[in-house]
């Protein structure tokens, strides 16, 4: 029997057609950021965070960052007037007119019912959030729409300095309804920036929440006249964003992050009483309620953890697991898959270094995007991450590497190219230009003007294992007659 399509089921699929196409306009259309849209990833905004907290230690001048949390809970209600803003940035955005009469509509004094005990209750009307499940609810697109002008006009505002890094210039991020602003010379900056904030509410209806806004100095103690005008905490020692606490010395990232966690999941464990869950139920719960936790701090931190701490992990979880008493099972035999007679307990250490290298290949993977490569990438030097993976002798380079969270993912990964012993699988990816091991490379530094006709890798030397004909060489990469180096002919 075929399904018939109500009027409400055929209305979904309409406003999922609209989400799409929102989500499709916001990726093309506005400046690549982190937020709730799609190929946008949660972890991405602590990530750009520390990178530009660090540069902000490292720099003698005075710095803030200013973080204004929650602005949503007081705008974007159900009343006419205060969607006026909203319309009006859509138009600018130049979306249909139609377009914008959809939304108009669905939103237009939105009701709702409360079923209890297969009751409905009277009908309410909503005057802030949205029906549940709504595809396009505010806070995940049409909100970002609503705050990208104020992210526009920050970025457009010369008396508002953020952080140059490599020519380009960084002030605002934004997740959601957390905006993070990186400020330099406050003194003057700071003033400018509220006088902004104040301008746009008057606009648009936005709230700042001053009792929830934190702000973070750097290398700066504000003069009494601002003290005394901006009630807000100017000698804190770090601010949470994203779940991640950002200290004001980049230093101190793990020790904040990882020992309070730490102790919480000590203080969840004791204070349970699972007597009455038996080891698989228990098992679960580790996989639900400890490995989520960590393993977003894995994604989102690049610091390096000595294996000591997985070790404190492991007995923690051992004692949970087997309620105190002696263990009746190997602790590795339960790390096993169930396939391979274990249990599936989940491998801290493992996790661990699956995120920490997994930001080494988005580096060199050409089709991911995101604030924070970019930031990464203008501050490596040679040799870049690509070839950085295979080199021959990556415990020297290590060494010499400045950008404290690349050379933390590079020892994991020197550390997982050893224990799996891959490095005699992966020198067909190695770097022609970069390789020590590589004698004419030692002898012609045009191997590193190769690399802007696209030749790499050894392996894009050979085919089939095999080193490829010249001509065909030739060919692909648009070389010249004499590419052997007589002369002055070479790569175009």
């Amino acid at each position: 029997m075929l399904h018939k399509r109500t009027p409400s089921s055929n209305l979904l699929i309409n406003i999922k057609k609209i989400r799409n196409e929102i989500n499709l306009f916001y990726t093309q259309e506005i400046e690549k950021k982190m937020t709730f849209v799609k190929q946008k990833y949660y972890e991405s905004g602590p990530r750009s965070a520390k990178i530009l907290a660090r540069r902000l230690q490292k720099q003698r001048a005075d710095n803030t960052i200013y973080k204004i949390k929650d602005p949503a809970s007081n705008i974007l209600q159900y009343k006419p007037e205060d969607w006026i803003f909203l319309h009006k940035a859509l138009e600018q955005f130049g979306l249909h007119s139609d377009f914008i009469g959809v939304i108009r509509t669905l939103y237009n004094k939105p009701t709702a019912q409360i079923k209890i005990n297969g009751s409905l209750s009277n009908t309410i009307t909503l005057w802030r959030g949205t029906r549940q499940g709504c595809p396009i609810s505010p806070i995940s697109l049409l909100f970002a729409l609503y705050i990208e002008p104020l992210a526009q006009w920050l970025r457009q505002t010369e008396n508002i300095r953020g952080i140059s890094i490599n020519g380009e210039d960084h002030r605002v991020a934004l997740y959601a309804d957390d905006i993070l602003i990186y400020l330099t010379d406050p003194s003057k900056t700071f003033l400018e920036l509220m006088t902004l904030l104040q301008k746009f509410g008057n606009y648009s209806g936005y709230k700042l929440n001053v009792q929830k806004t934190q702000l973070l100095a750097y290398n700066y103690s504000p003069p009494k006249l601002l003290r005394d005008k901006f009630q807000v905490n100017w000698d804190q020692r770090s601010l949470k964003y994203l779940g991640i606490h950002l200290p004001n010395d980049v230093s101190r990232l793990k020790e904040i992050n990882y020992y309070p966690l730490l102790e919480k999941i000590k203080e969840d464990i004791n204070r349970r009483n699972i007597s009455f869950l038996s080891l698989s139920h228990r098992i679960e719960c580790v996989k639900m309620n400890i490995l989520p936790r960590y393993l977003f701090l894995f994604q989102a931190l690049p610091v390096e953890i000595p294996l000591k701490e997985f070790s404190e992990i492991d007995k923690i979880i051992s004692r949970f697991i087997w309620q105190g008493k002696k263990p009746r099972v190997r602790f590795k035999t339960l790390q096993l898959s169930k396939a391979e007679g274990g249990m599936g307990l989940p491998y801290f250490k493992g996790y661990y270094y699956a995120a920490q290298i997994r930001p080494l290949f988005s580096l060199c993977s050409p089709q991911f995007y995101a604030r924070w490569k970019d930031i990464e990438l203008s501050i490596m030097k040679d040799p870049p991450v690509h070839a950085a993976l295979a080199y021959t002798h990556l415990d020297k380079l290590i060494k010499d590497i400045q950008n404290p969270w690349i050379k933390t993912q590079l020892k994991i990964w020197n550390k997982v190219k050893g224990e799996y012993q891959l490095d005699d699988k992966i020198q067909i990816i190695q770097w022609c230009a970069f390789d020590p091991g590589f004698r004419p490379n030692l002898l012609d530094n045009r191997f590193k003007i190769w690399i802007s006709k696209g030749v790499t890798t050894f392996y894009s030397l050979t085919e089939k294992g095999k080193f490829r004909e010249f001509e065909d060489f030739k060919k692909e990469y648009h070389a010249k007659e004499h590419l052997s180096g007589r002369g002055k002919n070479r790569f175009s």
